[in-house]
């Protein structure tokens, strides 16, 4: 076992630069060579306070003579003793008892290192995480619309291939889902309804909206009350009453404007106002399980509809206006320019 006296001094020699090369060499192998020089990086920003060696020893003599004026009887003079002789200061003192020095083991530190960060990680935990937590979820299919009574009476009607979900148990205190899709909600009366997306939230008392949160998009359309949409990271917001519509798109708020058209896609129509193609083509996917392809397909916005209970003629109602033509094989259908 390697002697701790001969290791303090080696570490007291190191420090004020005694060391022979070899020992130096020998010094840099140790394990824990890497947390020692840590250590001594720590400790160079600190300093020693200032130490007289005169003003010290004025000092002290100072003491001694305010403790002896106190041990000195009325009327007796200051070279005087009382009758029993106080104790020496070596029989005051106790014997001093060396302390071991505990060195630090590389591992031992390690461990309580990564011991303190996994304690401070789940404290953060329990202090920020605030998401919800959900117990009920419903989802429709391709083609599929539903409607859902929610436990205090409002209604959310699902379009294709949208998903929602929240905490049935917390519901009459804590009004909140979560959509994937495209819903139409009917909230009733009480306290906050919020509807969160990853697109963004929307905040309502009681009314009648449409949020439409797909890709980077979410549309929301207010056609009775009124309704607060919230970006994702909260740093905007904008109040939509009825008959008027706002839009964030990949996080930000796009200037509100008036409701150029209600939402009938729960009616069986899919409308659209100066839509991307791209995302016409998807709603149909949606409502008819087909797979749409084909090359060029970019253009103008598309302004029109179509139906969701007649295949062919929802392909003319698109394919005319866009200036397409398509040919229907199995569950596919190809555009092309004509």
């Amino acid at each position: 076992m390697e002697n701790a006296n001969n290791n303090e001094t080696l570490l007291a020699r190191w420090l004020a630069g005694d060391l022979s090369p070899d020992e130096l060499d020998a010094l840099r192998q140790r394990e824990d060579f890497a947390d020692l020089q840590q250590v001594v990086e720590g400790m160079k920003g600190l300093e020693m306070p200032a130490f007289s060696e005169s003003g010290s020893w004025e000092k002290l003599q100072q003491k001694l003579k305010a403790g002896q004026s106190k041990t000195t009887q009325p009327g007796q003079q200051p070279n005087e003793t009382t009758a029993a002789p106080s104790p020496t200061l070596s029989a005051k003192l106790s014997p001093v008892r060396e302390t071991p020095v505990r060195h630090l083991f590389r591992r031992q530190w390690i461990m309580g290192i990564a011991a303190a960060v996994a304690l401070l990680l789940v404290a953060l935990w329990w202090i920020r995480d605030d998401s919800p937590t959900y117990n009920s979820v419903i989802a429709t299919g391709i083609g599929e619309h539903r409607k859902v009574s929610l436990p205090d009476g409002s209604i959310v009607t699902l379009n294709a291939q949208s998903k929602i979900a929240f905490n049935e148990t917390d519901w009459p205190d804590d009004r909140q889902l979560h959509l994937d899709g495209e819903a139409l909600f009917k909230a009733k009366k009480g306290k906050t309804f919020t509807v969160r997306t990853d697109q963004g939230q929307v905040k309502v008392i009681g009314t009648v909206f449409n949020v439409y949160a797909r890709g980077g998009v979410m549309e929301v359309k207010c056609t009775q009350g009124k309704v607060q949409a919230i970006n994702p990271k909260g740093t905007e917001k904008a109040l939509v009453k009825a008959g008027e519509q706002v839009a964030v798109i990949n996080g930000k708020m796009q200037k509100r404007k008036g409701l150029e058209f209600s939402p009938k896609w729960f009616n069986g129509e899919s409308v659209f106002k100066s839509a991307a193609r791209s995302r016409v083509f998807k709603e149909m996917e949606r409502q008819y399980g087909i797979i749409v392809i084909g090359k060029n397909l970019q253009g103008s916005p598309f302004t029109g509809k179509f139906v969701h209970d007649d295949l062919q003629k929802a392909l003319k109602m698109i394919s005319v206006p866009m200036g397409l033509d398509y040919e229907v094989s199995s569950d596919t259908v190809r555009f092309f320019v004509k």
